[in-house]
């Protein structure tokens, strides 16, 4: 995994995830995406779908159950093989 990819991975997921928090939270590897974030289950699911289109994979849920954090969804989207 090329750190200069995960970090444009990551730099995007940052951009998505400004749609679906107020815009004070400050957000970093270690941010719980529910925990911290607030975010509720269809938030999640719309944050899903924004992911697949942007980066133009298919998330499976079932492998979401283990992403709490924020490093945890771009390591998940880095595993896609996807960049957008």
């Amino acid at each position: 995994m090329d750190l200069h990819d995960r970090e444009r991975c990551y730099a995007e997921l940052v951009n998505l995830l400004r749609d679906f928090i107020e815009t004070e939270k400050v957000l970093n590897p270690d941010t719980k995406l529910v925990d911290d974030l607030g975010l509720e289950s269809i938030q999640i699911m719309q944050l899903v779908a924004e992911i697949e289109d942007v980066f133009d994979i298919s998330i499976s849920l079932t492998g979401l159950a283990d992403v709490r954090t924020l490093s945890d969804l771009t390591d998940f989207v880095m595993r896609s093989g996807a960049m957008p």
